[in-house]
């Protein structure tokens, strides 16, 4: 009988959730975030955004000290962005990674 970490890690919408909230925590706090063992830099990141929104990002966060909503749209910006290059499937298999130890 073969066996996986998949066995013995229970994985649910929330724990994906959380799970992409805090990695994208962390990419805003530091600038990088590891996922399923590979470096992702906010340069990566805003690499494959086009520009009117990376401009749009910019602006917001270079105002953000004046305007807490214009951060929390930058954020919901990158969160847009972070979700479609890192779906669901790729968190859940960071997630399981995380949760054992291969």
């Amino acid at each position: 009988m073969t066996y996986n970490n998949f066995d013995v890690v229970e994985v649910n919408e929330t724990n994906i959730i959380d799970t992409r909230d805090d990695m994208l925590f962390e990419l805003c706090e530091t600038g990088s975030v590891f996922i399923l063992g590979h470096q992702v830099t906010m340069s990566d990141l805003l690499e494959d955004i086009n520009q009117e929104d990376k401009d749009d990002v910019f602006a917001m966060l270079v105002s953000s000290n004046d305007n807490a909503d214009a951060k929390d749209h930058a954020k919901e910006k990158l969160m847009e962005l972070f979700t479609f290059m890192y779906d669901d499937a790729v968190i859940e298999e960071h997630y399981i990674d995380s949760m054992t130890d291969i």
